[in-house]
């Protein structure tokens, strides 16, 4: 596959993700801004939608809201109307927030303390409920450079179709996990692992038209995938997939963080953090 860069100008680039009016917004972590990449071009000096943020990472559209995992303000944060969030709507505190996704209509989020990572599930009426627990907490070379606890290297992500499942990826570990009962490390170590043999996994998508699901490995900067069917085989069995020799669907990034892909599934978009880049490719 051929790369080609689609924005560019950002000063470590996060996470991105489509709202329902068709925009594709990245969290530019190093600069606290979130910018409309939609038609890509130079980003250093675009007009952001949403600037004087602190780390923002994972962006989630949930009904009519837009909300954002703040690592510096340690909270999801409600960015709806855009603009200046230096007095942020905070919509709950949480430590080391990073991956943030819906399930079951509810908003979960990753935390990450001095002593543990996991889930934790925000309620409807706002309460922080422990949900994956225990997993190693992790750190990295982003998380020394911002003295933040979030240790950036896990993930969640729902599989919507044919299959009720949230998966939780722990970077360090480099194992995806069935979360959708919760649970802690140990339980989930023992009969939860749905694939191993990653190196450093960290976003990942489910593309709803090849029925695949897409997977960073940020250590070795590219993307391999794995299909529904092999997902649901690998948890009805509890025999993970192991993937260590598995050919990547495209590589020759510097440090990718986040994929995701157009409407009709054909064009992936990968943000890369020490780039500063957004590529774009055919698939």
């Amino acid at each position: 596959m051929e790369l080609e860069i689609h924005a560019y100008g950002m000063l470590h680039p996060r996470h991105m993700e489509w709202t329902p009016d068709d925009r594709l917004l990245v969290s530019e972590f190093g600069r606290g801004r979130i910018l409309d990449v939609t038609k890509g071009g130079n980003m250093r000096d675009a007009i952001p939608f949403a600037y004087n943020l602190l780390h923002p990472a994972a962006i989630l559209p949930y009904k009519d809201k837009i909300l954002v995992a703040d690592a510096g303000f340690n909270a999801i944060l409600d960015i709806t109307e855009g603009g200046d969030e230096s007095r942020p709507k905070v919509v709950a505190k949480i430590s080391g927030p990073y991956g943030l996704t819906s399930y079951h209509d509810e908003i979960y989020s990753t935390f990450n303390t001095q002593v543990e990572s996991g889930i934790v599930k925000i309620s409807k009426n706002g309460e922080i409920i422990n949900y994956v627990t225990n997993f190693p907490a992790v750190t990295s070379i982003w998380s020394r450079i911002y003295k933040l606890l979030s240790g950036c290297n896990k993930w969640e992500v729902a599989v919507p179709a044919g299959m009720d499942l949230l998966i939780f990826g722990h970077g360090s570990l480099g194992k995806l996990y069935n979360a959708s009962d919760g649970g802690d490390f140990i339980h989930l170590e023992q009969n939860k692992v749905l694939v191993k043999g990653l190196n450093e996994p960290i976003g990942m998508i489910y593309n709803k038209i090849d029925q695949n699901l897409y997977i960073v490995e940020s250590k070795t900067a590219d993307i391999k995938s794995v299909n529904l069917e092999e997902l649901k085989i690998a948890k009805d069995s509890h025999e993970p997939l192991d993937l260590r020799l598995r050919t990547p669907v495209v590589s020759g990034f510097y440090e990718p963080r986040c994929v995701r892909f157009s409407e009709d599934g054909k064009i992936m978009y990968v943000c890369d953090i020490t780039a500063g880049v957004i590529w774009k490719t055919k698939i």
